[in-house]
């Protein structure tokens, strides 16, 4: 037995050390993903405070498939609840949709990958909070969920045209708010020793 499925069995006999070590080991990476679909915190938190009711509801019936397999399935958990958190706070679609042929204006994006090397991880998490929310969304599924455009629109209730191009505006818009954040750090004054 692993140590996941130990922990798992241990938190069903509502062991109370395991669940916080349940807790402890699962929490930030659940918040953390579900901050980078709502970036208000108080909001994040209070989703991960709902996933990890539902988590622990229905532990019993998870199905262990290996090393990792809890994590992806907390995931799904999170990812899926905001969504619907998302779909719940506003009243009009959050969604941009265009037509097919816009895919052509932004082909300058496809040439090159996004370099974030000089940035920290919270400078990334910031400046996709700031995106959009219909870019973020679909941004976070294909980047960090690994859904595919397909996917993405059964989710979404759009297009794969329209997940493809929310996608190039989301990483467009990216790198021009890397640039400016590296002109910024750029003209800030350098106090030496």
């Amino acid at each position: 037995m692993t140590e996941e499925q130990d922990l798992i069995k241990a938190c069903l006999k509502g062991d109370s050390k395991a669940l916080e070590s349940f807790y402890d080991r699962y929490a930030p990476m659940l918040l953390g993903t579900c901050m980078r679909y709502i970036p208000v915190r108080v909001d994040a938190e209070d989703l991960l405070q709902e996933a990890l009711i539902k988590i622990m509801s229905n532990l019993r019936g998870f199905d262990f498939r290996g090393k990792g397999s809890i994590e992806a399935w907390m995931k799904r958990i999170i990812v899926n609840l905001s969504l619907k958190f998302l779909r719940n706070k506003t009243t009009k679609n959050i969604f941009v949709y265009v037509g097919e042929e816009s895919l052509l204006d932004l082909n300058e994006t496809r040439e090159t990958e996004l370099d974030t090397t000089d940035l920290s991880i919270e400078e990334i998490y910031q400046l996709i909070g700031a995106l959009p929310v219909g870019y973020r969304t679909i941004l976070n599924l294909y980047v960090f969920e690994k859904y595919s455009h397909q996917e993405i629109a059964t989710m979404l209730g759009c297009t794969e045209g329209n997940s493809k191009s929310q996608l190039l505006r989301a990483r467009a818009l990216l790198k021009k708010q890397i640039k400016e954040l590296r002109t910024q750090k750029e003209a800030l004054p350098v106090y030496g020793n």
